[in-house]
């Protein structure tokens, strides 16, 4: 029979202090430092939001904002130009002129993981421009398109409810970070794209996105590509088993 003393929980007591250790004042005084740095960015942060949440109050339906701004949509920046603000956040003159016409839906303003733009789809599948057009071209992928004068190709956006076939849900598909010790000793993160830790045949059965990867020629493949790492993209998507 188990004695209390034997059924009792396992806790774990941390490390005997080493006395002859000395502090690491310049440590401490970093780290700090960097919380003092932090605390300071979300205070400023607060006050913006809570001035925007009262501004937005006396005019509920959005305003003309100036400054510099980035469309929350298309990531247009212009200090010359306007911008809208409106509960779903800020975007261009452009963008939200496509919103009044009911082109878009006003939520891809807040809400980006509803939809992807052409440069998500390279940067998730590393495919070129080109076979993104493509796929519009011939009805496979159905996209919503914003032009821009002076602006050789339109911005473009694919709401995932109108692709479900055809693309996953970003969660599937995004990247990781990684922490590694590099040679200093010291941890450092970086980005790894998400085919590294899946067998993507598997993780994403189901969708057309693969058989459409499966379709496309050398020319139009991303090879080398910052989010890709050392390891390229499509001779992994298709093996039968993960690295």
């Amino acid at each position: 029979m188990q004695s209390s003393d034997d059924a009792a929980p396992l806790t774990h007591k941390p490390p005997p202090r080493d006395p002859d250790k000395e502090f690491d004042w310049e440590k401490a005084y970093k780290c700090a430092d960097g919380l003092l740095r932090l605390s300071e960015l979300c205070l400023d942060q607060w006050k913006e939001d809570q001035r925007w949440e009262r501004k937005l109050k006396e005019s509920p339906n959005g305003l003309h904002v100036e400054g510099a701004y980035h469309c929350a949509i298309c990531g247009h920046h212009d200090q010359k130009e306007e911008h809208w603000r409106d509960q779903h956040g800020t975007t261009c003159m452009l963008c939200h002129s496509a919103i009044d016409r009911g082109e878009i839906p006003a939520s891809v303003a807040s809400d980006e993981d509803s939809w992807y733009s052409t440069s998500d789809l390279e940067d998730v599948f590393a495919v070129k421009t080109k076979v993104v057009r493509k796929w519009v071209k011939a009805g496979i992928l159905k996209a919503h398109t914003i032009a821009r004068e002076g602006e050789r190709f339109p911005f473009q956006l694919f709401l995932i409810e109108e692709n479900k076939d055809t693309l996953p849900p970003k969660q599937l598909v995004k990247n990781k970070f990684v922490k590694e010790r590099n040679k200093e000793g010291q941890y450092a993160f970086h980005h790894e794209p998400w085919f590294h830790f899946v067998n993507p045949a598997e993780h994403l059965k189901g969708y057309k996105i693969l058989d459409l990867l499966r379709e496309i020629k050398d020319d139009e493949r991303i090879t080398s590509h910052p989010q890709l790492s050392t390891v390229p993209a499509i001779p992994y998507l298709f093996t039968a088993d993960p690295l």
